[in-house]
């Protein structure tokens, strides 16, 4: 794992030029030079959406919409840019936004550098905030799209409740509490956000934190180093209708103390994400059909903990060197199907049972997983609690340390499987793909992903560093020119 300061001087110089390309071809329509200085912008309802409010062309409508353009505001007040009570289009694209009072002082930080309250159709497009309270600020909105920009060194990045919204291609790190926090929202797409080192200094916060909020899809995200976690996401709290419908796939989640957490969610779907050195790799609480799918869990202290979660399937996942690969607590109805343990440094599985034996609940059925070298090749599993079957239809699971008699050649050992607690595996097998016409590598699931996304995410990380770089070097130049005589 690369350090946090070799990983900044590993990838800071490999998009210079991208960057400055990027930040050239924000061509403004009025020939004004990039990152004009004016104050801060104060818009309320349609009628102030004029040229003495930042706008430089445009008529509001989706294909013409207003476009403000061009400004580095150096707010010295709360905010930055405020636009309340719209519903024209309005394009805020390439502007800069730092808070003057601030900057010398990331905990004494105030205010919003944009901020939407009660609006619609609007969109935000390499925006660079840097120094607020909150680097961008959404309530009671709705079609709020938030695109290729960057909310690095505020308390919050960006906090939003906007409705059928999107952030994608964003870069929110190194805040002090979250880089992006979104409340009773439905209907959302994130993707292509980057959320480093959040919350890293103050020790709370995540990387990006969704509560409340159902119909979610994050895609191709990626965080490390956030310490309440990469992606959190809580459906609901104090008897609030449960959140549903999350969708997350092709994620990277790399040393935070939660890479996943989800709690009060129903129908939660999780696919080809890469989940590494975590305290929790994926944790799942008071959760019901979730599908965790074709993922890679690894080198995490507990890789994946099922709480009072039901009705769930785990499939074609990789449990590869973690302390404890999976943990089940007063959990039931779930599946765990052709998966790879191996290696892990205690149990790759430990089952407990909080809740009374006595509810009527089916048993979670574990089929068709293959047990390789978990501690040490010794007790891989325990499991005393009666509320797992090891086998399903005649068909149990793969046991590095249990290989044979197979008199008959039938594919399953002769002899059951004990299982540390008490447990048994009746039909434990010596051909790992036996009865799987369906059998994948599960290894060539994983690298095809990371190849697929590998220079994806190391451009956006590279980009996040570049960017930081390159406006400090243009505020500087416009204060120095400011200040002289």
């Amino acid at each position: 794992m690369f350090s946090k300061i070799g990983y900044t001087m590993i990838i800071s110089s490999v998009l210079f030029i991208s960057t400055i390309s990027m930040m050239v071809s924000a061509v403004d329509v009025n020939d004004r030079p990039l990152f004009e200085e004016r104050s801060a912008i104060e818009i309320f309802g349609n009628g102030d959406l004029g040229e003495e409010n930042g706008v430089v062309s445009g008529s509001g409508t989706e294909d013409d919409p207003f476009l403000i353009t061009g400004w580095w505001i150096n707010a010295s007040g709360e905010e930055g840019i405020t636009i309340t009570g719209t519903d024209s289009y309005v394009h805020i694209y390439s502007v800069a936004v730092t808070h003057a009072l601030n900057i010398t002082d990331e905990f004494n930080v105030s205010g919003s550098g944009i901020k939407i309250l009660d609006c619609e159709n609007i969109r935000i497009e390499r925006a660079y905030v840097y120094y607020f309270d909150t680097g961008l600020e959404v309530i009671s909105s709705k079609n709020i799209d938030v695109h290729d920009s960057s909310f690095i060194e505020n308390h919050n990045g960006i906090r939003m409740e906007a409705d059928v919204s999107s952030v994608t291609g964003c870069i929110c790190s190194y805040n002090t509490v979250f880089g992006l926090f979104i409340n009773n929202s439905r209907g959302l797409m994130i993707r292509d956000v980057l959320s480093d080192a959040n919350s890293f200094t103050l020790g709370e916060g995540s990387g990006i934190q969704l509560y409340n909020c159902s119909d979610i899809v994050l895609e191709e995200c990626y965080g490390t180093l956030n310490y309440g976690g990469h992606i959190s996401v809580i459906g609901s709290l104090q008897e609030n209708e449960r959140g549903r419908d999350l969708i997350i796939r092709n994620c990277y989640s790399d040393s935070n103390v939660y890479g996943v957490q989800i709690v009060e969610m129903d129908h939660v779907r999780i696919s080809n994400s890469r989940i590494r050195g975590n305290m929790y790799g994926i944790y799942l609480g008071q959760v019901s059909d979730a599908e965790v799918r074709g993922s890679h869990i690894y080198k995490n202290s507990y890789g994946m903990v099922l709480y009072d979660t039901d009705s769930s399937l785990i499939s074609y996942c990789n449990f590869d060197r973690n302390d404890k690969a999976m943990t089940l607590d007063s959990s039931y109805e779930n599946m765990v199907w052709s998966n790879l343990f191996f290696n892990s440094t205690e149990e790759a599985v430990k089952v407990l049972s909080t809740v009374a034996i006595a509810i009527e609940r089916d048993h979670n059925i574990f089929t068709l997983n293959e047990f390789i070298n978990n501690n040490g090749g010794d007790e891989q599993v325990k499991d005393g609690t009666g509320t797992v079957e090891w086998s399903e239809d005649a068909i149990g699971n793969t046991w590095s340390d249990w290989q044979g008699p197979d008199a008959d050649g039938n594919g399953i050992v002769d002899v059951p499987k004990d299982i540390h607690g008490g447990a048994r595996d009746d039909h434990p097998l010596v051909n790992a793909t036996y009865g799987r016409s369906d059998a994948i590598d599960q290894t060539s699931v994983v690298n095809d992903h990371k190849g697929e996304r590998s220079m994806e995410f190391w451009i956006l990380v590279s980009m996040s560093v570049l960017n930081t770089l390159f406006l400090g070097l243009i505020i500087i130049y416009i204060k120095r020119t400011s200040d002289r005589p």
